[in-house]
């Protein structure tokens, strides 16, 4: 057993509980006038790690041996650990983590899974944080199979143990509700999930007064929007938190459309359904890509507790998707629907998935879109609208040798649905839509930090 935050390791729980009375975790809250002192903790050093007295490796050797800072990750010899001085600067990113001398804390959550949260929080005193910037972290334990883990470990070894959120133990709003009381904190925050948590972490983040910047990091497949912003198609291997924080002091800010889905259901046999209503950042599609999407969100939740990863995902998007180029089960599409864009009914060729699009990339990595019409932006508060044939033009499309069939670009969208049920998905998450009218109109702008020097369309 291994502590997240401070990483002391023991064998069983007995154990944990004699050392508890006799070592202190990481440390989370201190006086303001106190002088922040090294949290040390003996043993089970990262491999290859220095020290930052002689420059020479330490923590290499048969049982606890050398030292490390729970706060700033400083490693040293046992031998030099007298010549360290005792007070702690945070480490090399301290400009992103919260201090324990100007935060206070308090446990909210169930009895089995607390979180830390922010009670009150002030800047430190100290004129070196003139750009301190704090780094908030929104992590998805489960995206990406072990990934999500991994990611959630990491942080909280890393950062203050508010910095770092865990959506599978506390909600968004209640986490970060103090954004709202300390509009002077300057924060940042982190997306660490797929696509689908990022569109749920942005309706909670657009509900604080002030409008923050948010980064992604991307986890599990798809990942359609970390690509566009700069930030990867999915993350390998552990995290790099230096290389994150590194990136992210160069990061610049943009805007990003998000867009407002109305579901209005047909009346049946004299009872009518209730309407449902949420966001869409990414895109919004019914028809063969939806059901593919389907097929596989159904096989992998059946399947999770045995199994869950990013080549599973794979294997589940191949499965299906190969089952429908048999069977096209979306065929005649443009027979079942009807589009209208800006109060103009679109004509619709022979198509079997239609795709209303809010950024360049789609369906992992693919580039659908060809400029019939306005250029494409993110920030332009219009959407692009495409079809495709079937499950083997999608095929091509993702190995570059075809394209989407560019239909409409506009602000406001009615899908009229008649005469069956079909399958509809909105970034990443899928369901079957019994007939009735899809409403899509602009809802607001969110801050996205794009990597380094991108230029985002």
């Amino acid at each position: 057993m291994q502590c997240d935050y401070c990483g002391v390791m023991v064998d069983c729980v007995s154990c944990l509980h004699l050392l508890s009375s006799t070592f202190r975790c990481k440390i989370t809250v201190a006086s303001t006038n106190e002088e922040i002192m090294h949290h040390w903790v003996y043993g089970n050093l990262p491999s290859c790690s220095i020290c930052g007295i002689c420059n020479e490796q330490c923590g290499d050797g048969v049982g606890l041996i050398d030292y490390r800072c729970a706060l700033c990750q400083f490693t040293v010899h046992t031998r030099c650990r007298q010549l360290v001085s005792g007070q702690c600067t945070m480490g090399a990113n301290w400009d992103f983590i919260v201090p324990p001398t100007c935060v206070t804390v308090r446990k909210v959550g169930s009895r089995r899974n607390k979180q830390l949260i922010v009670d009150t929080i002030c800047r430190p005193n100290n004129i070196n944080y003139l750009l301190w910037k704090p780094l908030f972290v929104i992590v998805n334990p489960k995206s990406g199979g072990a990934e999500g883990f991994a990611a959630l470990q990491t942080f909280r070894k890393l950062l203050h143990p508010v910095q770092v959120i865990n959506i599978r133990q506390i909600g968004i709003g209640t986490a970060l509700r103090w954004i709202n009381m300390y509009p002077e904190i300057d924060c940042r925050i982190i997306i660490a999930g797929g696509d689908g948590t990022v569109s749920l972490a942005l309706d909670a983040i657009s509900e604080f007064q002030r409008k923050l910047p948010v980064a992604v990091l991307p986890l599990g497949t798809g990942n359609d929007l970390s690509r566009t912003l700069g930030w990867g198609s999915g993350h390998k291997g552990s995290v790099d938190f230096f290389e994150i924080c590194r990136d992210m002091r160069s990061a610049k800010t943009v805007k990003l459309d998000r867009w407002t889905i109305d579901i209005i259901h047909k009346r049946q046999l004299g009872i009518r359904a209730k309407n449902k209503r949420f966001s869409m950042v990414n895109y919004v599609s019914v028809g063969v890509d939806a059901c593919v999407t389907y097929g596989m969100q159904s096989t992998r939740d059946s399947i999770r507790k045995i199994v869950s990863s990013r080549f599973l995902n794979k294997v589940l998007f191949f499965t299906f998707g190969t089952k429908d180029v048999l069977e096209h089960s979306c065929a005649n599409l443009d027979q079942k629907i009807e589009l209208t864009v800006d109060s103009t009914v679109i004509p619709l060729p022979p198509i079997e998935g239609l795709i209303v699009l809010n950024i360049p990339f789609w369906g992992a990595g693919v580039r659908p879109w060809v400029n019939l019409f306005s250029p494409q932006a993110i920030d332009d508060r219009k959407f692009e609208v495409f079809g495709v044939r079937s499950s083997f033009h999608i095929a091509q499309m993702q190995i570059g040798v075809s394209h989407g069939i560019s239909l409409a670009q506009g602000s406001t969208l009615k899908l009229r649905i008649f005469g069956a049920t079909l399958p509809v998905q909105c970034d990443g998450e899928a369901w079957l839509q019994s007939p009735g009218v899809v409403h899509i109109t602009h809802k607001d702008q969110v801050l996205m930090l794009v990597h380094g020097n991108l230029h985002v369309e």
